[in-house]
């Protein structure tokens, strides 16, 4: 795995935790730029776009997430919440 990535993904999941959710987006899309091919990647974008409340962004992402990975249980959960919203 490239150790820039996850160093990436691990910044961008400690700021949507730390709920610095412009700030996580703006790591996760250097991330993506890398690997444009993982779950949890778009998973935590999912999250901060949830966090600010940009549902569509957010549903995208999880819908990108389940294409990645099909049985991502958390991803199905969020995006049927936000689909019943």
């Amino acid at each position: 795995m490239n150790q820039e990535f996850d160093d990436l993904l691990e910044l961008g999941n400690f700021y949507t935790l730390s709920q610095k959710f412009e700030e996580a987006i703006k790591i996760l899309k250097r991330a993506e730029k890398i690997n444009k091919m993982n779950p949890e990647l778009y998973y935590n974008l999912g999250m901060a776009y949830e966090g600010l409340n940009e549902k569509d962004k957010a549903r995208d992402s999880f819908r990108l997430v389940l294409k990645l990975n099909p049985d991502y249980k958390s991803a199905q959960e969020h995006l049927i919440k936000l689909v019943e919203e």
